[in-house]
């Protein structure tokens, strides 16, 4: 009977242990697999959000010479016409054919696509602080920017009329300013950022 017993027990055992070693083989299999795949989705938000960053910077960089060409262009005009063409009505002195170089407004459109998924699929969450704390900042301050510049230049310049006189128009020009400084600051967000994420 013991005998019986023992070979039963070896049987069982026998039959247990395979099961035991395929399940934990499968379980380490599927974690190894998920950390693969996580750590291979984060290395491609990391990727493309590199890109739209340095696509942000160089939209940036390119309008902060718009506004700056502009804004010389403008003080030029200002500082060459004399006090009856400064006083008299825009569109009488050759409306924006005054200001050399002038293309429109040229609001740049600043992505933050690849951030807000980063966001939505908790890409965000295996980075370190740090990061996270340079991209949220980079993010807030490009969202100031875009606030700011809009409010900005359309209250100040979509109230140009008929009467409004050419030294108005050439001192609303010097809002300007403005925006190059906080571009300025926009883009050495954007570096720190982008310094950050090519260590990772």
């Amino acid at each position: 009977m013991k005998q019986k017993i023992k070979l039963y027990l070896y049987s069982q055992l026998n039959q247990f242990i395979p099961v035991v070693l395929g399940v934990y083989i499968g379980i380490v299999a599927s974690n190894w697999n998920e950390n693969r795949v996580r750590k291979q989705e984060q290395e491609e938000f990391i990727t493309n959000l590199i890109l739209e960053i340095e696509t942000n910077k160089e939209k940036l960089v390119e309008i902060k010479a718009y506004q700056e060409a502009i804004l010389t262009s403008a003080r030029k005009a200002g500082s060459e016409l004399d006090d009856q063409l400064l006083e008299a009505p825009f569109w009488k002195v050759g409306h924006w054919k005054l200001i050399n170089g002038w293309e429109g407004l040229k609001i740049p459109t600043l992505e933050n696509a690849v951030q807000q998924s980063g966001i939505m699929t908790n890409a965000l969450s295996g980075l370190d602080f740090t990061t996270i704390h340079l991209i949220a900042r980079s993010y807030n301050h490009q969202e100031e920017y875009k606030i700011y510049a809009q409010k900005l230049i359309f209250d100040n310049l979509t109230q140009i009329d008929n009467a409004t006189k050419t030294i108005e128009v050439i001192n609303k020009l010097e809002v300007w300013q403005d925006m190059i400084n906080l571009a300025n600051a926009q883009i050495q967000e954007y570096d720190k950022t982008l310094e950050n994420l090519s260590l990772l």
